[in-house]
């Protein structure tokens, strides 16, 4: 481990939320480190539990997509609805997706498009809207987070 590395550490472990952040990814690039999910999503929780909306849209990442951990779409939900009602433009674009596609929640195409506008204003949505909509293709949930019955 790296000496940067081991410092985000010593500062994490001390509560400073910007290094769990930095940690969280460090540990989901695999940069200076070995990847790790489970260790990413632990510094994204522990940010995001001192409110990091940041790390509360990452990982929201992770649990949607299932990405080394456990998938957990509604808790993905929750983290991004915490996330997008503090400004966070990655977290309104992909609630956005799921409202216009009834994926994890309810089908809501006032609300997506409120939450569009409002990320459109902070960041060019089209790559992230074409990057997350590829991701979850064929990974079908109904307004639970359930996956549908196979046969």
């Amino acid at each position: 481990m790296g000496e940067a590395v081991r410092l985000y550490r010593l500062a994490a472990e001390h509560g400073y939320s910007k290094a769990q952040e930095i940690l969280g990814e460090i540990y989901e690039s695999g940069r200076a480190v070995e990847a790790d999910i489970s260790e990413s999503a632990k510094w994204y929780r522990r940010a995001f539990e001192q409110g990091d909306t940041t790390s509360a849209a990452r990982l929201a990442n992770l649990l949607f997509l299932g990405k080394g951990i456990a998938r957990d779409v509604p808790e993905a939900v929750k983290l991004w609805t915490f996330a997008a009602d503090h400004g966070n433009p990655s977290a309104q674009c992909n609630l956005a997706l799921l409202y216009m596609s009834g994926m994890g929640v309810p089908r809501d195409l006032s609300k997506a498009s409120r939450l569009l506008n409002l990320a459109s204003a902070k960041m060019d949505v089209s790559k992230q809207l074409e990057t997350l909509a590829s991701r979850s293709a064929g990974q079908q949930v109904d307004a639970t987070g359930s996956q549908p019955p196979k046969g």
